[in-house]
């Protein structure tokens, strides 16, 4: 189960346009609805603050580059020893948040539109897709 795992990272890694970068992202260069190209989030408040970097167990990292012809990823982790809430950000009018990995053996389940439970101790990486260009299918990767 674990070098499936693997596997699925090596092929999602390999597709996606940030991980292709000549360049690290800094999290000064903003989009239209003002995040920068990496951005560390509270699993349900927004933008991490110097505090919670003290006493949170959850948090996401998000990359943002949707106007690069590229889908957004948010990468949720959950190291606490239960069950968390994530809420992704709305990037764009028509993005839609698709689950394409999960570490555990339950994937996330998805409370609302943009909010999602994670199990403890796991690692949900979603794509921000436009509604028009829909996630890449992998009979692997978590389904909605």
């Amino acid at each position: 189960e674990f070098l499936s795992l693997v596997r699925q990272l090596i092929r999602i890694r390999g597709s996606l346009a940030h991980t292709q970068r000549t360049s690290y992202p800094h999290g000064h260069d903003y989009n239209d609805n003002g995040w920068g190209d990496i951005e560390w989030l509270h699993p349900v408040h927004g933008r991490m603050q110097q505090h919670h970097w003290l006493e949170e167990q959850a948090m996401t990292l998000l990359f943002t580059e949707v106007g690069e012809q590229a889908p957004a990823v948010a990468i949720m982790f959950n190291a606490d020893k239960v069950s968390r809430t994530f809420r992704l950000p709305s990037l764009t009018q028509n993005c839609r948040w698709n689950p394409v990995f999960c570490s555990s053996r339950v994937p996330a389940e998805q409370l609302a539109v943009r909010s999602w439970s994670l199990t403890p101790r796991s690692l949900v990486c979603m794509l921000c897709n436009e509604d028009n260009n829909p996630a890449p299918t992998d009979s692997s990767a978590v389904e909605e």
